[in-house]
């Protein structure tokens, strides 16, 4: 039975990294979390700010995404990023709903958070205009490919469970004969 031991605390040691792995793996995936903005999320505003600013925990790259959508669901900015902010400059907008979304890499650790965020702005949107947006196309170059961190962990989670189990087999298969 002593000669088992040393299988079981490896097969031990496999779960618990994996474990311990899953445990700590979402705070690793929110580098560029939000920090702040102006206007704050489910703020109420007379009219529609002239601009919009998010502040995250890591400066975000040039390769991130942010929209702010109307009240008519049109992006109505363009924005740019200054150190850990997005400035997101409003183009001739509507009332009602507004949501800001965005993905923003990190430029510390290339890390992809996704958020938004909504507050209102009183007042009926006419959406019955015609008219593009002021805001720029949706040609940012980003190809939507969402973060391959949270795989790897997965992956890795997956080979050590295996790995544990097979160990444990081996040393139960090995005591038997």
């Amino acid at each position: 039975m002593s000669r088992n031991r040393p299988a079981q605390r490896a097969a031990m040691c496999y779960v618990v990294a994996a474990l311990t792995t899953l445990c700590f793996a979402p705070a690793a995936w929110a580098h560029a979390a939000y920090n702040s903005s102006e206007p704050e999320p489910g703020a109420r505003l007379d009219e529609p700010p002239g601009e919009i600013t998010v502040s995250y925990a890591e400066p975000p790259t040039n390769q991130s995404t942010f929209q702010v959508l109307d009240g008519c669901d049109r992006n109505v900015a363009s924005f740019s990023v200054l150190n850990d902010t997005i400035e997101a400059e409003i183009g001739e907008a509507q009332p009602g709903r507004w949501r800001v979304e965005w993905s923003v890499v990190s430029a510390v650790d290339g890390h992809l958070t996704r958020d938004n965020f909504s507050f209102t702005v009183r007042g009926e949107p006419d959406c019955t205009q015609v008219a593009a947006p002021d805001g720029p196309d949706d040609s940012s170059g980003s190809d939507g490919s969402g973060p391959l961190v949270p795989i790897a962990i997965a992956t890795a989670v997956i080979v050590a469970i295996g790995a544990g189990v097979r160990l444990a087999t081996r040393s139960r298969t090995t005591r038997e004969e």
